[in-house]
Parts: C-alpha cells; structure tokens; sequence
C-alpha cells in the first residue's frame, strides 16, 4: 500500500504540471490542441526527471539482499513498473 500511495502522488503530480500549464496556455486565448502542442514539450523535462529519480531510488530496493528483502523487493518492482506505464501514459 505504501508503493501504491507513492506511485499516485507521482502521477498526480505529472498531470497537474501538464493540466495546469496547458490551462494557462488556453486563458491566453489558444485553443486546446496548439495549448496542447505548446505544454507537452515545456513540461516533459520535469515529468522525465520526476520519473526517473524515482526508477532509480527504487532500483536500489529492486536489487536488495539480506533479511527483509523478501518484503521490500515486490514493492520497489510494483514502483518501477508503475511508474514506467504512468510515465509513458501521461506523455501519450
């Protein structure tokens, strides 16, 4: 549950920086698909950087040995994969 929760904020965070600067582009007058075609290349640097800060803090849980990792390693493979999908969903 706790990967779950990280992996929701993450992904909300990627759509309001997306929703709220094509929002801004649409109160200057542009209709919704140059908003859109302006917003996707500003904010697609941060989004990336978000994701993969959190890939490759999670790869360390990912590849973890010794007592606990039995416990660790499924939620870090959950945070990649979900992640990665929500990542690739927010950019399509």
């Amino acid at each position: 549950m706790i990967g779950f929760i990280l992996l929701m904020g993450i992904v909300k965070k990627n759509s309001i920086l997306l929703v709220d600067f094509t929002n801004q582009c649409r109160a200057k007058g542009m209709d919704i698909h140059s908003a859109l075609l302006k917003a996707c290349p500003i904010r697609l640097r941060p989004i990336i950087m978000t994701s993969v800060a959190t890939v490759a803090g999670a790869l360390a849980e990912a590849l973890a040995i010794g007592p606990g990792a039995e416990t660790i390693i499924p939620m870090a493979v959950a945070i990649i994969g979900g992640v990665v999908a929500s990542t690739f969903l927010t950019l399509l």
